[in-house]
């Protein structure tokens, strides 16, 4: 099994040449979206059997630390969280190997 980490956090940089409109989300709608991506994030992986960890981030109320364990590689499980990650309108950095 594989193990990787990211760091799922929100920010808002203004519209994007893909989205004229995006707006910054208030304080509940970045809570909810950390909340549903551990949930949203299977949907999007071909592997039924990974597991999905979340914890609250010490120095970042808008951000969440999510370990993925799955017998995908790394670029299949990089590509599944991107995808998760831009369908929720949040940003996530990949961390060292745990």
């Amino acid at each position: 099994m594989n193990r990787f980490a990211y760091r799922v956090y929100y920010e808002y940089n203004g519209p994007s040449h893909s989205d004229p409109f995006r707006s910054p989300k208030e304080a509940h709608e970045i809570t909810e979206a950390l909340r549903l991506f551990p949930t949203e994030l299977p949907h999007y992986l071909t592997d039924q059997d990974a597991t999905i960890s979340d914890e609250p981030t010490k120095r970042d109320s808008n951000s969440i630390i999510v370990v993925v364990v799955t017998t995908l590689d790394e670029a299949a499980t990089d590509d599944s969280v991107k995808k998760c990650l831009n369908g929720l309108d949040l940003f996530g950095t990949k961390l060292k190997q745990v």
